[in-house]
């Protein structure tokens, strides 16, 4: 009784004692033996239905975008342009392009991206003009003539006190466009 209830006991720990017998006899014969199987998944998805299904959908699909894309790219007019500061941009026009009304986006959606484009414009506009200005303000503090620095000259501290001011209008035309965008009411009620 003592030894069957023994047995019991041991009957899952037996094959674990067993392994390095086993794996030992294994490594002499060099044959190795493994419980995982390897499934190539390449094999299995190019060979099965679903996978030349799903293959095919995606070609299909692919085909149909191209020829749109063919489409948009007849009636796209490009011309590229340079800045002043040498900077590149492109004057793009859809004209006669087929498009579709996004879902959700509502009769104000193209407001909306013009307002936030406008606000970013005059945000960029404000940061060349206080470079200017620091830049300028840098010379003037430099810049020596008549043996005075131009700074003392009367004359140029009244236009840089201007141009001063002008900027600080700018910032704050700037500070209240970010403020009707981030507030969802449009930038030209705000203004």
């Amino acid at each position: 009784m003592k030894l069957r209830a023994l047995l019991i006991c041991l009957l899952p720990v037996l094959p674990l004692a067993a392994v390095p017998v086993f794996a030992q006899q294994q490594s002499e014969r060099r044959v190795v033996q493994s419980p995982i199987l390897t499934i190539d998944s390449d094999r299995v998805f190019n060979e099965s239905a679903f996978g030349l299904r799903v293959a095919d959908d995606v070609e299909t699909q692919s085909a149909e975008i191209s020829a749109e894309n063919r489409l948009i790219e007849a009636d796209l007019k490009a011309e590229e342009r340079k800045l002043t500061d040498q900077r590149s941009h492109a004057d793009i026009q859809f004209a006669g392009a087929a498009a579709e009304k996004l879902e959700g986006g509502g009769d104000s959606l193209l407001g909306d991206v013009l307002d936030r484009a406008r606000v970013l414009a005059a945000a960029e506009m404000l940061g060349m003009a206080q470079q200017v200005f620091d830049t300028t303000l840098d010379y003037l503090k430099q810049r020596v003539q008549f043996n005075q620095v131009l700074a003392t000259f009367q004359s140029l501290q009244h236009r840089m006190a201007d141009l001063f001011a002008d900027l600080a209008q700018m910032r704050s035309a700037v500070e209240a466009g970010l403020q009707a965008v981030d507030g969802g009411f449009g930038v030209a009620r705000a203004a």
